[in-house]
């Protein structure tokens, strides 16, 4: 049984290792990721994008002039923001969310959040960190 678990465990590292990583042009990012960046943050530059190619799909680390990051799949998808110098913009998440840390934490920003299919886990300024699951709920 061990054995399988190691094995599973050995395949699963390797199709999610990235087997690419390398610096691009944001002008070479696709048309999907563009649109997501310039309608999200209208008035931010991309100072530098790394491209990473996985087996099974590749995404984008996108910084921008004012230090804000993020990770893109090549869908338009978004899977990482963290903000080094502000506020992670709150309408990325579900309004129930955004209403739970209204009502729970008031007026703290948002400093990252992540996204995983329909879960989310959103880090406040104050570090306190919460995860959300698919049905909205603080888990």
């Amino acid at each position: 049984m061990k054995t399988i678990i190691s094995k599973v465990s050995t395949l699963i590292q390797k199709m999610t290792r990235p087997t690419s990583e390398k610096m691009i042009f944001a002008e070479n990012l696709p048309m999907t990721v563009k649109l997501f960046v310039q309608s999200t943050f209208p008035d931010k530059a991309i100072a530098y994008v790394e491209e990473k190619t996985t087996s099974n799909c590749t995404s984008y680390d996108i910084c921008l002039n004012d230090g804000m990051q993020m990770r893109i799949k090549n869908d338009g998808s978004w899977e990482l923001m963290e903000s080094v110098s502000g506020t992670v913009p709150t309408t990325l998440v579900p309004q129930s969310v955004t209403d739970f840390m209204n009502k729970h934490y008031p007026g703290i920003p948002f400093y990252k959040i992540e996204k995983t299919g329909n879960d989310y886990k959103v880090t406040l300024s104050n570090c306190i960190t919460l995860k959300f699951d698919q049905d909205v709920k603080a888990a």
